[in-house]
């Protein structure tokens, strides 16, 4: 019989600090069935001439040994593994720098089974999860009142709001905002206004230095005496696979909506800003159909496993 092993996950994307459920599928000869999970993000920088450096920090390990099969047998493993709630988004950038080197930088989680006979693997399966993390406030509408007194000399304080639309967004890659201009006297004439969702990144590099950069994802602007303006920004595919809000070791990453409006006022050019920070989280992935072509046999019935994680309060796993 050919030595085979398949992992099922009820879902690829899931959030920091929850469960991750599946089976393991396993179809062999006499062997050790090892489960591994692991999270680990890494900075690498090409040069032009090839040349690489790479950092890493592993951000947890766990290594399981489910159980040694003693006979030929087609068996399913249920199992459940509580991640680490601190745990960063997953994440991927990609860009040159200045001097045409090339930085990736990178958070992956794996799971992996594995069967074993003596140290040869003899058959391996793996998935990838896409780790998100809520956004601080749940799914709260942000908005960002500020006002600029013109002079002192004045008692007018020009009101600027920028709002997040549409709050089931912040699980989504795409946001709409709105700015609004209150209580402006009609002599306050305005010139241009200018919205921008801006992408900031900052990456821990192997050589020491920092690197960091603001890409301007999406602007409109109006030239109109308009109090109130929209911009529709989408975040997908702009600068690697899997870009997020993310705080880790090595990277920091950030999106602002900013707005801006110059106005004239008293014979002079007055220019008005406000930033809104707002949270973005890694891109969808396709969720699997979670079913086993397995049968099980009578005399290797199915165990349920649940792995202890070392990060949080988890649950010992049933010995049969």
């Amino acid at each position: 019989m050919e030595n085979t092993v398949l992992v099922y996950l009820d879902t690829l994307k899931i959030c920091a600090g929850s469960k991750v459920t599946g089976e393991i599928c396993a179809n062999c000869n006499p062997c050790l069935l090892i489960l591994k999970l692991s999270g680990k993000e890494k900075v690498q920088v090409r040069s032009l001439n090839n040349h690489r450096e790479t950092k890493k920090v592993q951000l947890f390990k766990h290594v399981e040994k489910i159980i040694e099969i003693q006979e030929r047998s087609k068996a399913v493993f249920p199992f459940s593994y509580k991640l680490p709630s601190s745990i960063p988004a997953t994440f991927h950038f990609s860009k040159e720098d200045q001097d045409g080197s090339l930085i990736d930088a990178i958070v992956v989680y794996k799971i992996q089974t594995l069967l074993l006979q003596g140290e040869n693997i003899v058959a391996t399966d793996y998935k990838f999860l896409t780790v998100y993390r809520m956004p601080s406030g749940r799914c709260k509408t942000p908005i960002l009142t500020f006002a600029q007194t013109i002079s002192s000399c004045l008692s007018w304080d020009f009101v600027m709001e920028l709002e997040r639309l549409s709050s089931e967004n912040c699980y989504k890659n795409i946001a709409e905002f709105k700015l609004r201009c209150l209580d402006w006297p009609g002599s306050f004439r305005i010139l241009e206004i200018i919205l921008r969702t801006v992408y900031i990144v900052t990456i821990q590099l192997p050589n020491g230095f920092i690197y960091k950069n603001s890409f301007v994802i999406s602007e409109t602007r109006s030239s109109n005496n308009e109090t109130q303006i929209e911009l529709h920004s989408e975040m997908l595919g702009k600068f690697g696979d899997n870009h997020g809000t993310n705080d880790s070791k090595l990277i920091s990453s950030e999106f602002i909506f900013e707005g801006i409006v110059r106005a004239s006022f008293c014979c002079k050019v007055w220019e008005i800003r406000g930033e809104l920070p707002f949270h973005v989280n890694p891109i969808d992935v396709k969720t699997p159909k979670f079913s086993s072509t397995f049968e099980n046999s009578k005399e290797f019935p199915i165990i349920n496993i649940i792995l202890k994680s070392s990060f949080d309060a988890g649950e010992e796993f049933p010995r049969s």
